[in-house]
């Protein structure tokens, strides 16, 4: 790596320190049950995960199985059944039979728009942290050396 890459690497892994800094801060304004979702998904590694395989279902309108979260998640099934429970009961997920009588999850409304309003959140402080420029830079100078 020449000297200007290890230099816009380090920029680049500083910019995102701040980010990752103030998305734990949760520095912007959210509404009760917002806050209640943020403080639910982000209390461990698993719950955060089943929560952007929920959204995911919940936006691409692909339901997603216990047993798959189970894979994707890579916790137990008792841990799932419990996750799924607290969030049926908020209302947060949808739970259908298909026609194996399987039980479906996906994210509904108010979780997606969670998701959408920290996803805006994102994207203005990427922007304000220039990453961007950033990344525009370190493509340009990849693009010389080859």
């Amino acid at each position: 790596m020449s000297d200007g890459e290890d230099k816009l690497i380090l920029a680049y892994a500083k910019q995102l320190l701040l980010l990752e800094i103030e998305a734990y801060a949760i520095p912007r304004e959210l509404g009760a049950e917002e806050k209640k979702m943020v403080n639910f998904f982000t209390s461990s590694r698993g719950r955060r995960m089943f929560g952007l395989l929920m959204v995911r279902s919940g936006m691409n309108e692909t339901p997603m199985t216990p047993s798959e979260l189970v894979t994707s998640v890579g916790i137990s099934l008792n841990s799932i059944n419990s996750m799924i429970t607290e969030c049926g009961d908020t209302n947060w997920i949808t739970i259908e039979r298909d026609g194996r009588d399987f039980r479906t999850l996906y994210a509904n409304k108010p979780m997606i728009d969670c998701w959408m309003g920290y996803s805006t959140w994102m994207a203005d402080k990427c922007n304000d942290l220039g990453f961007g420029n950033l990344n525009g830079a370190m493509g340009f100078l990849q693009s010389l050396t080859k």
